[in-house]
């Protein structure tokens, strides 16, 4: 987009918003055009990043970063200036939350006890960390809330801040990976009665769980041990294969692999992931008087690999579907978006969820 062209859709109230969301194995990104009329999809982008570019959480290779990131809004036919940016913190790197009730008596002071009252509770208390709040629910006739706190610590913060400050972007706002994925799959959610949902962001070398509770965001656990990369070392060793066969195997090519062992393995690794949901589903229930999660909704790229809603849902005795986000969204007729993009949009759950901010 030209400067000029930048500023005439402003003075129409028309924007773009890219959501760009960074994993240990890519960067994801997708740009969403706001206007008067609604939202659109303009355009989705993965890009590969080179091996150990991230390491548990931690930047390694801040300049194939940087490149990535670069090519994917170039990609887009975007600028940095022409957008609105938003991007993500793990929830697995070091994102602290809690909820607390509150009783608020004075509505102008309602920030301020917030605060407070963070600052008096441990881990919120410790002085080198950035602290924000969500009003979950609040009760207007006894002036009751409910606030999900939410903090990360500011050495993690400002090194990913450092990363885009040194390719000329200060993004708009950094959020958290879990409640990005959720604005996505909240937009076409609606909830049936009284009702438990659990999204399961299966990532490459990470993942967790989101509980969604009538509606509304409960909680979020890690899902630890369990990743992509976990299912690959465990087809590796039991087959006695490359890793480069078994994530093929994983992607639907088993021409390299006996069917009959590959399956046994692949269940083997499907069950470590069941017993982590079912360990954290329990968790749940103990926070949430008993209730039973309803249903199971998978995210991210390795909700693709081979036939896993299916042979998950068979383990858990439960309902699993696969959340495509771009099966929901408006797009943009001259989008960027083909038609491969489309049935993978599950992958781009967290870098819509972030573009879909607007302001």
């Amino acid at each position: 987009m030209t400067f000029l062209k930048t500023l005439l859709s402003k003075a129409k109230g028309e924007s773009i918003s890219l959501g760009i969301d960074i994993g240990h194995f890519s960067v994801k990104a997708a740009s969403i055009s706001h206007s008067p009329k609604g939202f659109e999809v303009i355009g989705v982008i993965e890009n590969q990043l080179p091996a150990g570019s991230i390491v548990e959480g931690v930047i390694q290779k801040p300049e194939a970063l940087e490149n990535e990131i670069l090519d994917c809004i170039e990609s887009l036919g975007l600028y940095k200036s022409d957008c609105d940016i938003y991007t993500a913190l793990s929830w697995c790197n070091g994102v602290l939350a809690d909820q607390i009730k509150l009783n608020i008596q004075n509505p102008a002071k309602e920030e301020e006890v917030i605060l407070f009252e963070a600052g008096s509770k441990p881990p919120f208390d410790e002085v080198d960390i950035t602290l924000d709040y969500k009003i979950l629910n609040r009760k207007e006739s006894s002036n009751d809330i409910e606030v999900l706190l939410v903090a990360a610590k500011n050495v993690t913060l400002n090194k990913w801040a450092d990363l885009f400050h040194s390719i000329g972007i200060k993004p708009n706002a950094f959020d958290i990976d879990a409640f990005a994925g959720l604005n996505a799959f909240g937009y076409d959610h609606e909830p049936e009665g009284s009702r438990v949902e659990a999204i399961v962001n299966f990532g490459h070398s990470r993942s967790h769980i989101t509980f969604v509770k009538d509606g509304s965001y409960h909680s979020t656990r890690e899902l630890k041990g369990v990743s992509v990369f976990a299912f690959v070392k465990i087809i590796t060793r039991k087959l006695n294969i490359q890793p480069e066969d078994a994530a093929l195997a994983m992607q639907g090519d088993i021409s390299r692999v006996s069917q009959e062992r590959y399956v046994k393995a692949y269940d083997y690794a499907v069950n470590e992931l069941a017993k982590a949901i079912t360990q954290a589903i329990s968790f749940f229930q103990s926070l949430a008087s008993g209730r039973s999660v309803d249903k199971i909704n998978l995210i991210g790229g390795g909700s693709y690999c081979r036939q896993l809603d299916q042979v998950l849902a068979g383990k858990l005795s439960l309902d699993v579907e696969i959340k495509n986000p771009l099966k929901s969204l408006p797009i943009a007729a001259n989008s960027r978006v083909s038609q491969n993009q489309q049935e993978e949009g599950s992958k781009y759950s967290v870098a819509l969820g972030l573009a879909m901010r607007k302001g």
